[in-house]
This record gives C-alpha cells, sequence and structure tokens, in this order.
C-alpha cells in the first residue's frame, strides 16, 4: 500500500477504477498525527479498508482523504454565527470532483477518526450551506460513523487525549481552531443529523444500548462529548481496542464485525413517520389528480370480458413486461376509438396484480385537461411515493434532502425530477403507462388569433417531452431499478418522432383483432336487448349490419349499442329504420344529434346546449356544483356592469345522469368520492371535442338562441367575478362560491378566446376598473397556486389592450405584478387573508394605475407616489411642458422625504468622492444664482449630493 498523501484518493480498487457493479462509496478521513494510510494500519501493518473491507464489500469503493495539521478557518458567512475549516471545504470539492468524473455521485459513507469526525462534520455543514456546488454530497450521505470523535464541546482534558498528553503553545492554538470548527457547525449538524445514518464509536469494554431511544436507558462510560443523542443514532463499543488504537482493524474480530454489520445497516434509512411523509406532499404543492385516477377506473370498466387477449399474448408486450425486454419502452398505436384507452388501463392493471410488489404509474393526457411539466412530474411523484411508503413502510432519507427547504420556482422541477430518481430507485421495478399523448397540444384555436394559440400548443407539447424525455433516459439506462414506459396514442408525425429517438416498440393495432372484439361485445349486449322486445328474426340482420357498419371502431359500437335502448325494436319496421338510418361514423352520429336537439325548440332544450357549450369550452371537467351556478349567473341578468349576487334559490336544479342522458353522446357524468351528489361532468370522448371546436361559431341550428362556442363561459366567468358581493375587498368568506377558483382561474383565457364582441368587452374593461377586481387577487393570491409565479404572464385579457380607451391595461397590471408578486404568491399551505394583497403599496403605484383608487382602501402600510400635475405648467416660448430633474432625499428616521424639483436647462459633471462613482447632476440656470452657488445651496441644504431620481419618486408612510 502506498505511503500517505493528502487530498482525495482511491485506495481499492488499487488501479483507481471503480469496482464492476459500484453502487457505495466509503471515504476514510484519518485523525490528528497520522496519515491518510498509516491511521488505518493494523497490528500486522495492513490498511484494513483496502485489504480487508474491499473483500466484504465488493459494490463499495473504498476513498481516503489526507489533510496537513496547518489548520485554518473561515467565517465568510457560510452559516450563522458559525466557521469552518478549510479543510472541510477542500473535501467537498475533492468529492465534486470525483462525481464529475464518474458522471454522479453515488450513495456515501464516511469514517472519520477523531479529529477527522470533525472534518465530516463540517464538510456535510458545507454542502448544506452552500448547495448551488456541494448539494449533492449531503444528499448522497447515507451514514456516518465516528471513531471516537468529539461531538459537543471539545474539552481541554479531551484534546490533551487527542493531543496525546501535548500542552505546547501550538497545541493550544490548535486547540483553539478544532473546539471553533466543532462549536460553529453544530447548530446546522443537529439539523442535519436527521438525514442520515449515525454511528459513535468508543473503545472500551463496556455494554451500551444498541440504539439512542431518546436519553432513557443504561449508564455507560462513554462520554457526552462522543456522542450526538439524537434518533439517528447508533452507539458502538470496541472491546478489543482502546483509544490510541481504535482505527487498527482486523477481519476477523469481533470489533471488525461489528464495524461491517454497522456498515452495512447503515447504508439504508427509512423514514416512515407521518409527519415527514406529509412534509413531501405538502411540499410537492398537489394532490393525487382525482380525475386520473377516475379516468383509470372508467376505463376499466369499459373493458369486456374476452377481448384485448391479443395484445397480451403480443411477443412485443410480452418480452416488455418481462425481465429480458427487447426494449423498454413500447409505444401502442391505432386510429381513434379503437380502444387504446381501455387497452392501456388493462395493462397497467394486468402489471399491477403480478407477485413482487411492481409499482405502476398511470397518467392520462387528455384533451379538457392540459398539464404542465410540474404538474406531471408532481402527480407521478405522488403515485410513486403512495407505492414506497405502502410497500417499504418509508421513503429513504435521502428524500429528506431534496425537500428540506422551499427553493426557487425555475429550480423546483428539477428537484422533483430527483425525487422522482430517488423514489424509483426504492422500487423492485417501474411500469409507467403514459395514454393519450396525440391529445397534447393537439387542437388548434379560432384563426382568426391562430398565433397566440399555437404559442400555449407548443407549450404543452414542450411540458410534455421535458418529462418524457426524463423517462426514456431511465428506462434505457443499464443500471438502476428497471423502468418500462407504455405509451398509448395515435400516430403522428409528432409522436413518432419522438418515439424513434428513444428507440421505442411500437405495436400497431390490427384492425381484423379489433373487429373479432367488437363481434364478442356484440354477441354479448345485443342479445338481450332484441329478446326484451321479442323482436322476429330482423334481429339476427341488424346484428350483422352493425357488425359491417362500426367496422373497427369500438367507439362507434358502444355509441350505436346505448342508442339502441331507446329505439323501437319490436317491430320489423323499427328495425328497418335502424338499419337504414344508423350512421356509419362518428362525425354522422354527432351531426344527428345536433339536429335532433335542433328541432326541438321548447325552452327546456336550450338548457342542454347551453351545458353541451359550457362542458365543450371548459378548461378541465367542472364539477355539477359549478355548472350549475355557471349556468345560473350566465342567465341572470346584469345591472351598471355588475351582477347581483347569486343565492341558493336562485341555483338551477341539475342532476348529473339527466345532464348525460339528456346530453348524449356528448356529456358523460362521473360521480364524485366522497359526494353522492356532486361530481365531474366532461365531454365523452376527444372526438366529441374536436366535433364541436371544428363547429362553425354561428348558429348550428335553426333556433338562433342555440350556438356552441366559446362566449358562454366568458361571460358566465366574468358576470359571476362581477356580482356585487365582492366589491367589498376586504369580504373573504369564500367557502361555498364553487365557481369561484374556476372563473378566477382562467377568466383571462375564455374573455381572449371569445369571438368579438364590444358588450363583452365593454363589461371586461369596467370589471378591471371596479373593486371586484381586487377581490379577484386576493382569491387568486390564496386559492390559486403558483398562479403569480411568472410574472410575465398578465392575468387579464390581452385582447382588451388592442382598445385605445383601456390605457395599456394589461402593461400596468404586469408592472405591478412584477414588483409585488412576492406577496401575492402566498401558496395554498400557509395562505392567510389577512396577508398578501394588503402587504402591497397600492399608493405608489401612482394615480394612472387604473389599481390605486381601490387599493388605496385595503393597503397595510400607508403608501405614495410622489406625481407632478403639468397639464396646467407651459413654457412661454414653445407652449410645451418643461423637463424636470428631481432629486430626494430622506430623513434619518424616514418619516419624511425632500424632494428638490428644478427644471432641465444646463448639464453638469459631478462626481461622489465615497463611492467612486461618477453621476450626471442635472441643475437649473437661475438668474439671481450662479451654478456654484445653486451647487452651494444644495450641499447646505440637503447635506451632500443627493441621487438623482425620475418624475416618480416613490415614499412610504408608516
Amino acid at each position: 500500500m502506498a505511503s500517505d498523501f493528502t487530498g482525495l484518493k482511491v485506495i481499492w480498487p488499487p488501479d483507481g477504477t471503480r469496482p464492476p457493479q459500484h453502487r457505495h462509496d466509503i471515504v476514510f478521513v484519518h485523525g490528528l498525527h497520522h496519515g491518510s494510510i498509516t491511521d488505518w494500519k493494523n497490528k500486522d501493518g495492513i490498511c484494513w479498508p483496502a485489504e480487508h473491507l474491499s473483500l466484504d464489500l465488493s459494490t463499495a469503493r473504498i476513498l481516503a482523504f489526507g489533510y496537513d495539521d496547518k489548520l485554518s478557518l473561515r467565517s465568510d458567512g457560510l452559516y450563522e454565527g458559525g466557521v469552518t475549516l478549510k479543510q472541510a471545504r477542500d473535501l467537498c470539492f475533492a468529492l465534486k470532483a470525483q462525481s464529475r468524473s464518474d458522471r454522479g455521485q453515488v450513495p456515501l459513507t464516511f469514517v472519520g477518526h477523531g479529529t477527522g469526525g470533525i472534518i465530516i462534520r463540517c464538510a456535510l455543514c458545507v454542502s448544506h450551506t452552500d448547495p448551488a456546488k456541494f448539494e449533492s454530497i449531503l444528499r448522497k450521505t447515507k451514514h456516518v460513523m465516528f471513531l471516537d470523535s468529539p461531538q459537543r464541546d471539545l474539552t481541554w482534558r479531551k484534546w490533551t487525549e487527542i493531543a496525546q498528553g501535548s500542552s505546547s503553545v501550538h497545541s493550544k492554538g490548535q486547540w483553539r481552531i478544532w473546539s471553533g470548527a466543532l462549536d460553529g457547525s453544530s447548530n446546522i449538524f443537529d439539523n442535519i443529523a436527521p438525514r442520515f445514518n449515525i454511528t459513535s464509536i468508543s473503545a472500551g469494554s463496556i455494554e451500551l444500548p444498541t440504539t439512542f431511544e431518546g436519553g432513557m436507558g443504561t449508564t455507560s462510560t462513554l462520554s457526552y462529548d462522543n456522542a450526538l443523542n439524537v434518533p439517528s443514532e447508533t452507539r458502538l463499543v470496541f472491546g478489543e481496542l482502546d483509544r490510541q488504537t481504535i482505527s487498527h482493524l482486523s477481519r476477523g474480530t469481533i470489533d471488525y464485525r461489528q464495524f461491517l454489520g454497522s456498515i452495512r445497516s447503515g447504508m439504508h434509512r427509512i423514514i416512515d413517520d407521518e409527519k415527514h411523509i406529509t412534509h413531501i406532499q405538502t411540499w410537492l404543492g398537489r394532490r393525487l389528480d382525482d380525475t386520473n385516477s377516475d379516468m383509470y377506473q372508467k376505463n376499466l370498466g369499459k373493458y369486456h370480458p374476452g377481448t384485448g387477449r391479443w395484445l397480451f399474448e403480443h411477443p412485443k408486450f410480452r418480452s416488455w413486461a418481462s425481465s429480458e425486454v427487447l426494449s423498454p419502452i413500447l409505444w401502442l398505436t391505432g386510429p381513434e376509438g379503437c380502444g387504446k384507452s381501455v387497452l392501456c388501463a388493462l395493462g397497467a392493471e394486468r402489471i399491477r396484480q403480478r407477485t413482487g410488489f411492481p409499482a405502476v404509474v398511470y397518467i392520462m393526457f387528455a384533451y379538457d385537461k392540459p398539464r404542465s411539466a410540474y404538474h406531471i412530474a408532481a402527480q407521478l411523484a405522488l403515485q410513486l411515493l403512495n407505492h414506497v411508503v405502502e410497500v417499504r413502510g418509508g421513503v429513504t432519507a435521502e428524500v429528506l434532502s431534496i425537500v428540506a427547504e422551499e427553493c426557487e420556482d425555475s429550480k423546483k422541477l428539477s428537484r422533483v425530477y430527483d425525487l422522482i430518481k430517488v423514489l424509483i430507485s426504492q422500487c423492485v421495478v417501474v411500469h409507467i403507462f403514459l395514454d393519450g399523448l396525440d391529445e397534447v397540444g393537439s387542437v388548434e384555436g379560432p384563426r382568426r388569433r391562430r398565433s397566440a394559440q399555437d404559442t400555449k400548443i407548443e407549450a404543452s407539447k414542450e411540458h410534455l417531452h421535458s418529462t418524457f424525455n426524463l423517462l426514456a433516459d431511465l428506462a434505457n439506462r443499464e443500471e438502476g431499478t428497471p423502468v418500462r414506459l407504455w405509451c398509448s396514442s395515435r400516430e403522428t408525425e409528432t409522436i413518432g418522432r419522438l418515439m424513434r429517438d428513444v428507440k421505442a416498440q411500437q405495436i400497431p393495432i390490427d384492425g381484423k383483432d379489433v373487429v373479432a372484439d367488437i363481434a364478442r361485445y356484440f354477441d354479448y349486449h345485443l342479445p338481450p336487448i332484441i329478446d326484451k322486445a321479442n323482436t322476429n328474426p330482423s334481429g339476427t340482420q341488424l346484428l350483422d349490419y352493425l357488425q359491417k357498419r362500426v367496422g373497427d371502431n369500438f367507439l362507434l359500437a358502444s355509441i350505436l349499442i346505448n342508442d339502441l335502448g331507446a329505439k323501437d325494436l319490436s317491430t320489423e319496421r323499427g328495425i328497418q329504420n335502424i338499419i337504414h338510418a344508423s350512421p356509419s361514423s362518428i362525425t354522422e352520429i354527432y351531426q344527428q344529434r345536433l339536429e335532433e336537439m335542433g328541432n326541438s325548440i321548447s325552452p327546456s332544450m336550450l338548457l342542454p346546449w347551453a351545458i353541451v357549450s359550457i362542458i365543450a369550452f371548459a378548461k378541465r371537467p367542472l364539477k355539477l356544483s359549478e355548472l350549475r351556478e355557471a349556468l345560473t349567473i350566465s342567465l341572470t341578468s346584469t345591472k351598471d356592469s355588475h351582477t347581483t349576487n347569486l343565492t341558493e334559490d336562485d341555483l338551477l336544479s341539475l342532476k348529473g345522469r339527466t345532464i348525460q342522458r339528456d346530453c348524449t353522446p356528448f356529456i358523460e357524468f362521473t360521480q364524485s368520492r366522497d359526494d353522492k351528489i356532486d361530481g365531474y361532468l366532461r365531454l365523452s370522448h376527444a372526438s366529441v371535442f374536436y366535433f364541436l371546436h371544428g363547429l362553425s361559431k354561428g348558429p348550428v341550428s335553426n333556433v338562433e338562441a342555440i350556438v356552441v362556442g366559446p362566449n358562454l363561459i366568458a361571460n358566465a366567468c366574468l358576470r359571476y367575478l362581477s356580482q356585487t358581493r365582492y366589491d367589498s375587498i376586504t369580504w373573504d368568506y369564500f367557502q361555498d362560491h364553487h365557481f369561484l377558483t374556476y372563473a378566477a382561474k382562467y377568466w383571462n383565457q375564455h374573455i381572449d378566446e371569445a369571438m368579438p364582441d364590444p358588450e363583452l368587452l365593454q363589461a371586461t374593461g369596467a370589471f378591471v376598473h371596479s373593486p371586484q377586481f381586487l377581490t379577484l387577487l386576493r382569491v387568486q393570491s390564496l386559492f390559486l397556486d403558483r398562479q403569480f409565479v411568472h410574472a410575465e404572464r398578465a392575468n387579464i385579457p390581452k385582447i382588451i389592450d388592442t382598445e385605445s380607451t383601456t390605457e395599456h391595461l394589461a402593461d400596468k397590471y404586469q408592472s405591478f405584478v412584477k414588483e409585488w408578486s412576492h406577496a401575492l404568491r402566498l401558496e395554498t399551505s400557509n395562505s392567510s387573508s389577512n396577508a398578501g394583497i394588503e402587504e402591497c403599496f397600492w399608493g405608489a403605484l401612482g394615480k394612472e394605475n387604473f389599481l390605486h383608487t381601490h387599493g388605496l382602501t385595503i393597503e397595510k402600510n400607508s403608501s405614495f407616489l410622489l406625481e407632478m400635475q403639468t397639464s396646467d405648467e407651459k413654457n412661454s416660448d414653445d407652449g410645451t411642458a418643461p423637463t424636470y430633474c428631481f432629486y430626494d432625499k430622506i430623513s434619518d428616521d424616514g418619516s419624511r422625504v425632500a424632494v428638490w424639483r428644478m427644471p432641465i436647462q444646463v448639464e453638469m459633471l459631478a462626481f461622489r468622492p465615497a463611492m467612486g462613482l461618477r453621476h450626471h447632476i442635472c441643475l437649473a440656470m437661475n438668474k439671481r444664482l450662479t451654478i456654484q452657488q445653486q451647487w452651494r445651496w444644495i450641499r447646505s441644504t440637503y447635506g451632500g449630493i443627493l441621487s438623482t431620481g425620475t418624475q416618480r419618486v416613490v415614499g412610504h408612510r408608516y
């Protein structure tokens, strides 16, 4: 074995490479008066970490860190009131460089002898306080082992034992440095200690409890300064070695076996308490998507026994689902209506029922539920978290490092990706099912504003691609937990290119297989309908005709079967009418149903039309309670641009199943799990979405009042937010206002997407100038997570700035959000109606800002903007208003602001010596004072050169 060295070096494998199955790093840091190799040599002169430990831990790489004893301390604000050793930062830099060459940091175990333990704890503190450089070190640390290392107060008596009895001046100086490093790191280290296992090892022939349970246990001679006394700590005693030889282990001894067992068990730490699990869910800022799980169950409910067998017998599927997979990514393709979503849900259920506890994640992408990259990642993480907690009993401690603190929104998505990787590492195998990839950003908006809509479509695709690429990388890697990725969609050019890039195996759905499955479906459902009607032999003719008519379209088959229940099958004529009138395509069915609804001109039929229109253009599935309020408010008259308040007596009486019946085949209702009355309403299929959005925005029937378009829901949102009860800005009881959060989140998008309507545009302008608009801001701040994350996205309609009378409202609103997003972005977990918009300096916006007037009534700290009234001030020469330069000075107690205003006529150069800066100070020519006299007057009046400003000088009254 080589001699001692400084720095970080691999001591096993001898050539410095990684083991064949490299899964762990063990870093040894020596104590005082020893070296990186000599401190770990036993009585036989063998460096036991390299020669012995490597035999018992074949998947671990052994490293040693050497340092000199010329100690120095740093105190650079890394952590409050603390100092850190230069050697600790050197260790961090060395580990970072090592991980860079390895292309990633593997889990870490640290072993520190004496003062080496202090260096390790200081290094972990540096990793915590400087995450931009060293976060991965703390995150990957699984276990820290202290061999006779002081943990609390490093007394002089303890130091003399470490320093082998030396009491020289140099030794006292060293003691102060080591003691300062230990004390300076205590607070931070106590905070991060629960994230990894800790083993405190002492020498002596005494018995100690195996684990510390909070202070109670048998008394021992293990001194307080050698133990942390934290729940994650385990205590060991080496009975065969003393303090001088505690690092000199030999393979086969009792002490070595204890050490080996501790390393093996310490590589894993499971966090199982409910408090930490809840913290992870809160940190994600999301909950499991109920509509996603509802669609999963609904698709399973559509499965008919005996169908779909061809898929699970397909060689490519069998290979994908097995351990000997040809490609970990499977792509199921087929035309619209052939049953892809049902097969996806069925495949997930088949995998879920296998032995070995495979993790199954199911994400359904839908035309009516856009998902951001963060939303997709959060749903993946939540489903994986539930599986890991259920199967493993808890999560690895590394998760705590990821979710320890809030971070910038721009970085949080990356942290969620890290969380997904860690959770996957705790699973035996992971199967991820992504259904409906072709429905992401697949619908274009109205042609008149196509460019803006196309931007949104491309953003949706980018959100999908970023997460998909992460999952594809995890699936294609050759090490770690196996990840299998299922994708199902139509075969489009964009998705085809994406799948080719990741080398996915494609299974195109064969129309013959679908036809055979539809035949089984008809054989099961059609005979009971025919028998019930006592039909003559023409029923067989009907069955043959329907099979030929639907071909390989399962959606068309299910619609026709459902429709037959309401038809007259009791006579030969009735059956012949069905045969001759049955549509041959989905579009024909939808158009036929529209004509039937249009021919029914009774007032009762106008309500289903309105429901179809609202649901078709909603941004997500609507709850029944939301739809009731939206429909009612859309039928309520307005007065002075405001809407009278909705009451429970005003609300329309609606039932989910009745709506589904009256609006078939366009709308389906899903009962809510926790509410026997409420539930979700959505379009029954993506084809309905495409059909309704493709209609002309004019009347679709001979009844002029019947229109399917985006304006109805736009008016509903605007009217709801304009209710008179919301003109009280401090009013904060929103519990039973079901449509409020939807309207608050999407109102501006609906206004922008509506067809041109002067009345709607006028009402929008009146709303943003009303006190109800500030109530909208309060609702967004309290209940809409991440609403103000992106300041560049103004949450008011962009179309209002196309009118000259609106005075650039969007720009003024956007500048307000940029300045005050920190106060508005409260997050739902810590929201309070007594904070948020009241903290903004509304007065400081100035009278020209449309938010100024109503904002003054609620601001917590009174504020103002010093503004000029220049409209009456004219220059005698050319009749124009003069240009001014301003100088301001704030009193020491902050209660007064002095402002000097001067017309700009002459420019001179001035210096501020104290700052070494050069400024242009604009001074006015005064007939009675020279420039020098004006300059002296400024200095005597304002106490020196004043900072230049503009016409917008902000002051605050406290």
